[in-house]
């Protein structure tokens, strides 16, 4: 959706609020922004396909209206998280499936199956699982802070999350050359190695990019290895450069790396190459 499209959806909202009850009594302004959020989550929502993952109408619409409390309440900056969320909700309509199977199953027979209690155990964790990664899980007290400290909660519960499944490394920038670089742990020191999920700065692979050229792997299978959107890949090749092989994108990495170092801009490599 461009601008002008995401305007006048915008604009039909308001209009459309101007006649509901429960929208009485508000400005223009806040008219204008409540549709703009509403807007912008229905976006977001179709960008994601949350709602193409079930195939039973009342689930589509209760994993919209998932998404849209998530989105609603919480701030997703990066495609990894709002990629994450997309699991979390499909886990919630399956667990929500399994537990109205068990009551069918308990109203015709007074008794469950143990497999299926099992199978809704393992998805309550994975659940729990994911909520905890992306810091949704709410401590008491949590109403009574503002929104500025909700989300540095959030922020310090997803850092909490993330640093105990990655102990054994770390990701930082190079403070001379600016890329990505990988820290991984040795018993006496830290040891630095190139990283094998960056391309200068841009979340990438060399090795799967040849694979996906060479129809090996779907562009599916290499977003949701690198957990990112189908969009991003192609985004990602056509940043790097437009190459067809392995060794091809090895040249243009190294010419674009000895030319840099030599003054010219990044743009000037990218049409050289």
């Amino acid at each position: 959706m461009d601008d002008i499209q995401f305007k006048e959806q915008v604009a039909k909202r308001v209009k459309q609020y101007k006649n509901f009850p429960g929208y009485k009594g508000k400005t223009d302004l806040e008219l204008h922004r409540i549709a703009e959020q509403k807007v912008r989550i229905e976006i977001l929502i179709d960008d994601l396909e949350i709602v193409e993952q079930f195939d039973d109408p009342d689930e589509k619409k209760r994993g919209k209206e998932l998404a849209t409390k998530y989105f609603s309440d919480y701030t997703f900056e990066f495609i990894s998280d709002k990629n994450t969320l997309k699991q979390l909700i499909y886990l919630e309509i399956v667990n929500e499936r399994l537990q109205k199977m068990l009551n069918e199953f308990y109203t015709d027979s007074k008794a469950v199956p143990t497999q299926m209690m099992e199978a809704l155990h393992k998805n309550v964790m994975q659940v729990t699982a994911l909520k905890e990664s992306l810091g949704l899980t709410k401590d008491t007290g949590d109403e009574d802070k503002s929104d500025a400290m909700k989300a540095l909660d959030t922020l310090k519960k997803k850092f909490k999350k993330w640093r105990a499944e990655n102990n054994g490394s770390r990701t930082i920038i190079c403070p001379e050359c600016s890329k990505m670089v990988l820290l991984k742990i040795r018993t006496d020191a830290w040891e630095a190695q190139k990283h094998p999920f960056f391309i200068d700065r841009i979340l990438a692979n060399k090795a799967l990019i040849d694979l996906y050229r060479k129809n090996r792997l779907t562009k599916k299978e290499v977003a949701d290895i690198l957990m990112t959107s189908e969009d991003y890949i192609d985004w990602m090749i056509s940043k790097i450069a437009p190459v067809t092989s392995i060794d091809d994108l090895n040249a243009v990495l190294e010419a674009k790396n000895a030319t840099l170092e030599s003054g010219e801009t990044e743009d000037t490599v990218v049409k050289q190459s």
